[in-house]
């Protein structure tokens, strides 16, 4: 089976890629504190299928602990013709690379799944020694980028969760990420980061923006969750990413904060999905208009057992489904989700296999053929043959 990287590499893409879900993702590895534990009942099942935003916070509706429902509803994606998934998870939100080989294998091959270096420990509450911390990072991201984990190599660094860059580990961490970027840098490709920016603070983004400027953001993707507000205004942050830097940004439909906009008066999973993805609609059909369809990647951003729809959810083709139809025509669909996410996958460069060296040969005394050095050598007098009738014939000769 052609590996995720060998595809890659070759850089010609016919399938499109969902760039940002978290199927690894097990919330209980993180902060476990600010979350609530325990054994789903049926009412609250039942609750969870009526409000799969507000329920959210249960540790055991993360969906990395069991897969099989993952890989079923995988399946559908066949027919959006989607090849390649991008898992965002880091590593202390419980990144696993064994599973995503198993779902690799279960979907036969026919959907690739590709992941990021993200450094072991949880960065934003670290408590790390600054120590050697440069020299530290370096060494873990060189490593990991060359030789990954079971067999599978990184495909891009991140997400890295970013809420302050004045912070020595997070400044750190960037100026570790960027230089290995630049390392890579080849024309206009470079090895992607992938950044989720807290909460869209526009002064972050500035800031980021600022730390980026030597290479004008190229190959960094901004992670933002609901770019718009609710009266359909595009910050003047993110405005100037599109304007002021060569970086992309990534828009996912399932957005997990806006559960918190809500009362509890209706249902609010009845206005849900309609209310994000009409801001959704709205903002493609605006940076549409602007010319910056090139600079979009796009995904459903499934992470939780309530997006899928066994629990109520729209599932993976949710983007597909709710966003894109009658929104965008094949051709900028397939701008977005091949074109934009291949090239800024593809930028490890191809290989030249080296000229294959001659192999040793040997030529017959008698008949003049030359044979490798597998084949059966008669030798007499120093001499060698490559059967034993040039043998007798050559004697018959008198070894002449």
């Amino acid at each position: 089976m052609e590996s995720t990287q060998d595809k890659l590499i070759q850089g010609a893409f016919t399938q499109r890629f969902l760039i940002a879900e978290h199927i690894a993702q097990t919330l209980d590895l993180y902060n476990q504190g600010d979350y609530q534990g325990g054994q789903i009942s049926l009412a609250n099942l039942q609750e969870v299928k009526k409000r799969p935003y507000t329920c959210k916070i249960l540790p055991n509706l993360t969906i990395g602990e069991n897969l099989d429902h993952t890989a079923h509803e995988l399946t559908t994606l066949a027919s959006y013709n989607v090849g390649f998934i991008l898992e965002l998870t880091p590593r202390f939100h419980g990144l696993n690379i064994e599973k995503l080989k198993w779902l690799q294998d279960k979907l036969m091959g026919k959907v690739h799944f590709l992941y990021g270096y993200t450094p072991k420990e949880n960065y934003i509450l670290s408590k790390a020694n600054l120590d050697n911390l440069t020299e530290r990072l370096t060494q873990e991201i060189q490593f990991e980028m060359k030789h990954g984990q079971h067999k599978v190599v990184p495909s891009f660094i991140g997400e890295l969760i970013i809420t302050d860059v004045s912070d020595a580990y997070q400044r750190t961490l960037l100026q570790v990420c960027y230089a290995y970027q630049q390392s890579t840098l080849n024309g206009d490709k470079a090895c992607p980061i992938f950044i989720n920016i807290a909460k869209n603070s526009e002064s972050l983004i500035y800031q980021l923006m600022e730390f980026f400027a030597p290479s004008q953001g190229l190959g960094v993707v901004y992670l933002l969750q609901e770019p718009i507000d609710d009266n359909l205004s595009l910050s003047a942050a993110i405005r100037d990413i599109f304007v002021q830097t060569q970086s992309q940004v990534c828009i996912t439909l399932y957005s997990h904060e806006i559960g918190a906009r809500f009362d509890g008066k209706g249902d609010p999973a009845a206005h849900m999905t309609d209310f994000n993805a009409f801001k959704f609609k709205y903002l493609l059909k605006d940076l549409k208009e602007r010319g910056h369809l090139n600079r979009i990647l796009c995904s459903t951003g499934v992470t939780f057992k309530t997006h899928l729809t066994q629990y109520g959810g729209s599932g993976y083709q949710a983007i597909f489904d709710d966003v894109f139809r009658d929104t965008l025509s094949e051709q900028d669909v397939n701008q977005i989700m091949i074109e934009n996410a291949g090239k800024l996958l593809s930028w490890r460069p191809k290989f030249v296999a080296e000229p294959e060296r001659p192999k040793p040969t040997w030529e017959c005394r008698y008949c003049k053929g030359r044979f490798e050095e597998s084949h059966q050598k008669f030798e007499k007098m120093d001499f060698n043959y490559c059967s034993m009738k040039c043998l007798g014939a050559h004697r018959q000769a008198g070894f002449k």
